[in-house]
């Protein structure tokens, strides 16, 4: 099982994806983030496989919040 957490400010984009991922075999979710700062503790908690990250969130845009993830959980 592939463990996929859902990094996504909009409240409608991450329920469409929730929906998508909890009907297609082989995934499960992994938990969810609505801004880039949560990001980091959710992986540490949830740890996923892959996290599919918004680009243009507000608090935390996604790509300081991949920078740091990579830095902080390099796995």
């Amino acid at each position: 099982m592939i463990r996929v957490l859902n990094v996504n400010d909009h409240p409608m984009a991450r329920a469409g994806l929730r929906s998508v991922l909890n009907h297609t075999e082989g995934i499960i979710g992994g938990g969810e983030c609505n801004d880039g700062v949560q990001v980091a503790a959710t992986v540490t908690e949830g740890r996923p496989d892959v996290v599919l990250m918004d680009w243009n969130m507000p608090v935390m845009i996604g790509t300081t919040a991949t920078r740091d993830l990579v830095a902080n959980h390099p796995t």
